[in-house]
């Protein structure tokens, strides 16, 4: 009986080992015949692709992509399929699915960004491909740039201000960003109002650039009555004026609204509309200088001379830079009998004014010059803003040794 027993255990084990080695020389072939159809399906889609029979790569991809689930080579073929049949979106979104392990990721993904910002004009889509261009590949100055240009064409100061000293922290800034930094107080672009007409167009929500473009104009009123007052110019001013009071109604919270209309409260000197237009203003918004700068400017005028220094002091550590800050600061200073120290300050506001005014002649932003760029340095410097200073000095030493 164990005789038996004992056979019958070689006699399993003996077939379990054929049945084994019969099992991997199966798979094997099975490997063998999957690898060579991934071969002979891959060329097929090179032919197809070369003859440009589109139609007949978008089935042998998605036959390929059965084949190779994970591979980022089907996604390419039909990504470029969808886009030169005129599939945009698709060609997009196919993009999309490319997966990150693969090193070509991240011109995979610069290439749908450029579909979003280009052809689909979708910018807040691209603005999501381009953040995750530059968690791949942080030092990609072209991505850093679109980034920084968009967010100022839209007169977003907080997120303007963040990509641009993410980018200087990344060592991929663009040079116009130097130029951007000197504006912020005061975004205005000759061609601000065009570009936010055409990313209207195909905005799902209008909304956002009917607002920007209804302040663009309006400021762009304003500063022509200013340059040349006449009955002409004060009447399109007040008229943009309206339009700007009629959507703040319809978002009284509205960021961008509130800035502009309280700018217009503080060089008019209009305390009491400014203590309406604060109360609009969230929690959401406690990243914007500018209006920390409105809110000290109305403590000052109400004698709460602690909570303007606080909100001064909160405006210069978001933005280092802010001239309007700088010269509320001053007054508020003033108004304490602190002379010297508000003299101190009005010296670097006379600085960023005429830097400011020189910038303005410029045809582009990124036309600044070595020359401007040392003078933004020493105003960075004076500003004790270490991150832009330390960057404009290693940029400056750069250009020197070429």
């Amino acid at each position: 009986m164990s005789w038996w027993r004992t056979y019958g255990v070689v006699r399993w084990l003996g077939l379990t080992s054929v049945l084994a080695t019969a099992g991997l020389m199966a798979w094997a072939g099975y490997g063998w015949y999957q690898d060579r159809q991934i071969q002979q399906t891959a060329a097929a889609c090179e032919l197809a692709r070369k003859s440009g029979n589109w139609k007949q790569l978008e089935q042998l991809a998605s036959r390929l992509r059965t084949l190779q689930p994970g591979s980022g080579n089907p996604v390419l073929f039909l990504a470029e399929a969808a886009e030169t049949q005129g599939q945009i979106q698709k060609a997009a979104d196919l993009l999309g699915e490319f997966p990150e392990s693969d090193v070509r990721a991240p011109l995979v993904l610069a290439q749908k960004a450029n579909l979003e910002w280009g052809k689909l004009n979708r910018p807040f889509d691209a603005l999501k491909t381009s953040d995750n261009l530059i968690r791949l590949r942080p030092r990609t100055i072209s991505t850093h740039a679109r980034i920084v240009s968009f967010y100022a064409m839209t007169l977003q100061r907080p997120e303007l201000l963040a990509a641009i000293r993410r980018a200087i922290e990344m060592d991929a800034e663009p040079r116009e960003a130097y130029t951007y930094l000197m504006m912020a107080d005061a975004l205005t672009f000759s061609n601000a109002a065009s570009l936010n007409s055409f990313w209207k167009t195909s905005a799902a929500d209008p909304t956002f650039f009917e607002i920007t473009i209804a302040v663009l104009t309006a400021s762009d009123r304003t500063a022509r009555t200013i340059a040349e007052p006449n009955p002409k110019n004060e009447a399109a001013e007040m008229e943009a004026r309206k339009e700007v009071e009629k959507l703040q109604v319809r978002y009284p919270s509205n960021r961008i609204l509130l800035g502009f209309l309280l700018d217009r409260c503080l060089e008019e000197g209009n305390v009491q509309r400014a203590a309406e237009l604060l109360g609009h203003v969230t929690s959401e918004d406690a990243n914007d200088h500018l209006l920390w700068i409105h809110r000290g400017w109305y403590h000052t005028h109400q004698d709460e001379f602690k909570a303007a220094e606080t909100c001064f002091q909160t405006a210069l550590k978001l933005h280092p830079m802010s001239w309007l800050a700088r010269r509320e600061y001053a007054t508020l200073l003033r108004r304490q009998q602190k002379i010297a120290e508000a003299e101190k300050l009005l010296q670097l506001v006379v600085t960023a004014r005429e830097l400011r005014k020189e910038l303005l002649k410029l045809s582009n932003a990124r036309e600044i010059t070595e020359e401007l760029v040392q003078r933004i340095a020493n105003y960075s410097e004076a500003c004790d803003d270490r991150l832009v200073y330390q960057s404009l000095q290693k940029r400056l030493a750069s250009t020197r040794q070429k």
